[in-house]
């Protein structure tokens, strides 16, 4: 950190400090001596050119480390996020690209500081954590499903170009945010706080229900920690009528990729994978993995590969 980065986020409060050194502290002395032995079991390896790029950097530079292993994701460490707070709503909020987005009343700024800073990371146009990529992602008109929506970043950075939203996300602590963020677009934005799945009930939802409901759905992002083959299960009919096209996280589970690209192969949809690899931490155990972030799925098209 140089000294301009260090004033500045002196400028941002002491608050910021605090948990930005206790992060510092454990990952010298919890993470990083675990991260050299498995380094140094990789570089015994016979590696792919993805995996020699993840090795080769965290080697230099093992401080680093973090589920973004590449230094694109470097510029958000230290990158200075302006948290402001709505008396109105007794919430903070963050201004992206133009929009108020909302985080829960009970977060504080330096919490926010360092939430906003990993989603800028993992949606930067290098990250194999972006749900969009070159050339491909939400059209002019779309109908979308934000599976596992949370703070609403992605489905903000759409809606422009949506014709409908569907957020669902199941956790209570995230819907006044949610709404507070997406009232300039209640006309288009359908909130539904269930946990989507394979069933429909009390406290689940289907892709299939939300087509009966909606009639149309043109876009899936999804990223429900592990819950991504539920959804399939339960998209049946969504995955055989639809031309969809998906964003689905691969990384909760270590077969995710070959498992979720495999299902949506055999219902017709042609699959690439994000190029680069994301760095799992089990912190139980201290064992590390590398896995694909993002499968893309589109039928009837060609989404090109980047494997």
């Amino acid at each position: 950190m140089n000294i301009g980065q260090l004033v500045l986020r002196l400028m941002a409060g002491i608050n910021d400090l605090v948990p930005m050194r206790m992060r510092e502290v454990r990952r010298q002395l919890i993470i990083w001596p675990k991260l050299k032995k498995w380094l140094k079991g990789m570089k015994a390896q016979e590696l792919s050119d993805p995996e020699r790029d993840v090795v080769e950097f965290l080697w230099k530079s093992p401080f680093n480390a973090s589920m973004i292993p590449y230094p694109s994701a470097l510029k958000y460490r230290s990158s200075v996020v302006t948290v402001k707070f709505d008396k109105t709503k007794g919430m903070h909020y963050v201004m992206t690209q133009g929009k108020k987005l909302y985080y829960p009343a009970s977060w504080q700024p330096y919490s926010i500081k360092a939430m906003h800073n990993q989603l800028l990371s993992e949606q930067d146009v290098d990250s194999p954590h972006r749900y969009e990529r070159e050339g491909w992602g939400v059209r002019d008109g779309d109908v979308v499903v934000d599976a596992g929506a949370a703070e609403g970043f992605f489905a903000l950075s759409v809606i422009d170009r949506a014709r409908r939203v569907v957020l669902v996300e199941s956790s209570p602590e995230w819907l006044p945010a949610l709404r507070a963020t997406f009232e300039p677009f209640f006309e288009k934005v359908v909130f539904v706080q269930k946990l989507i799945a394979d069933e429909t009930d009390d406290g689940h939802i289907t892709l299939d229900e939300i087509l009966r409901i909606e009639g149309r759905i043109d876009f899936v992002k999804a990223d429900i920690e592990g819950g991504e083959r539920s959804m399939l299960k339960g998209a049946t009919a969504t995955l055989a009528q639809q031309k969809l096209r998906l964003s689905i996280a691969v990384y909760h589970r270590r077969d995710d990729a070959t498992v979720i690209g495999g299902c949506l192969t055999q219902q017709g949809y042609d699959v690439s994978l994000s190029s680069r690899l994301l760095l799992i931490e089990d912190f139980e155990n201290g064992q590390f993995s590398l896995r694909r972030g993002i499968c893309y799925a589109e039928k009837g098209k060609p989404v090109g590969s980047e494997t």
